[in-house]
């Protein structure tokens, strides 16, 4: 459901051409792409796009939240800095 996605060169014009220097740029969520790309074959194939949308702002549950976070400690701590990622992350500071 996003409007945009950004590679770190895209994201590294746009905070310059905002008046920012790029200090760090981070792909991070890797581990979370083949999740992603399940839940995205589930939903296509067992609901309408109203259902995935309405059921997609839904908090997960304690225990899916719990391996989500373990999974993002496990990457965080044995792959800081992966060429890829499910999102981008980015630190500028004003010129």
């Amino acid at each position: 459901g996003h409007i945009r996605r950004y590679n770190k060169n895209d994201l590294r014009k746009a905070l310059e051409s905002a008046g920012l220097e790029p200090l760090e740029l981070t792909y991070w969520a890797s581990l979370l792409i083949p999740l992603g790309i399940l839940r995205k074959i589930i939903l296509a194939l067992s609901t309408k796009d109203e259902d995935t949308i309405k059921n997609g702002f839904k908090p997960p549950g304690k225990i899916a939240h719990s391996l989500l976070k373990l999974l993002k400690n496990f990457e965080v701590n044995l792959f800081p800095k992966l060429p890829f990622g499910a999102s981008l992350f980015a630190v500028g500071r004003i010129k």
